[in-house]
């Protein structure tokens, strides 16, 4: 028999364990013979877990904590199965078999059937509908969500701080007051997100703070401002990842760096699994 010869629902029924002895047998004889049934099976039992994932108390409760913020799941595993569905509903694959689906759907009434099951029952290919329909809100929800908690304009938004830089006119006739100007320059520039320029005004900015004269304190402040600045510069142009993980390191491997724990907890989130739902 081929796969074709399959109607989807029996497929679920033997996922599901609700296939009587000798049907399951010789579902699972073909099964071991046939690569494209396999892999339709596959796929099938990837949607199945997804949606069975979505129905249980344990993703409401999840969701519910999402909601809350309370409790953020960074559990990759946790979220597995509803990532498997919505990969399966993804797949190429998938969607020309739902394509001839519709088509046998269509033809239907006008031409007869004489296999045992070559067509989908109209419910079921409704029901499958409203499973796809559940699987795509829920990962556009999940999308959603971390796209406004980590994208990397979120992000840059949430640890970027423009400190008090005074009042700059006219101070550039000394080094330092020419350091004052760029610096505030500098944070101008990240308010405009005019983020190329910035980090150019911010190396000027540690250039010139070399050779300003100050103390060991000042020195120190705007070192670390130059570093964190372009790590949130980098984050925010899309920069390669080593690009920016090395940056971010920087201030990492030094705990007197102002901005280490605003470093620590970036780090967290740019590991996160939510990262990987940023569209």
């Amino acid at each position: 028999m081929h796969t074709e010869d399959y109607d989807i629902a029996i497929i679920e029924q033997y996922l599901a364990g609700q296939l009587e002895a000798g049907a399951a047998a010789r579902f699972e004889a073909q099964l071991a013979k046939d690569d494209t049934l396999q892999a339709d099976t596959a796929q099938y039992r990837r949607l199945f877990d997804g949606l069975a994932a979505l129905r249980s108390q344990a993703y409401s409760d999840k969701i519910a904590g999402w909601e809350a913020e309370a409790q953020l799941i960074e559990n990759e595993a946790a979220l597995a199965p509803v990532l498997e569905g919505l990969a399966a509903l993804r797949s190429e694959q998938l969607r020309d078999k739902m394509t001839g689906w519709e088509t046998v759907h269509q033809s239907a009434a006008t031409t007869e059937k004489t296999a045992i099951v070559k067509t989908l029952r109209p419910v079921f290919v409704r029901r499958l509908a409203v499973a796809a329909s559940i699987l795509l809100l829920a990962g556009a929800g999940l999308s959603w969500y971390a796209s406004q908690r980590y994208s990397a304009e979120s992000l840059v938004a949430d640890y970027y701080r423009m400190p008090n830089v005074g009042n700059t006119m006219g101070s550039e006739q000394t080094m330092q007051g020419r350091l004052g100007a760029r610096f505030a320059e500098a944070h101008r520039l990240m308010e405009k997100k005019s983020y190329a320029e910035a980090l150019i005004a911010f190396g000027e900015v540690l250039t010139l703070s070399r050779s300003a004269g100050l103390d060991e304190t000042r020195m120190r402040y705007y070192s670390d401002q130059v570093s964190w600045n372009r790590v949130l510069i980098l984050l925010a142009q899309g920069a390669a990842e080593p690009e920016l993980r090395a940056a971010l390191d920087k201030v990492l491997d030094d705990p007197k760096n102002e901005y280490h724990p605003k470093a620590v907890a970036l780090k967290e989130q740019l590991d996160s699994f939510w990262r990987k739902l940023v569209w």
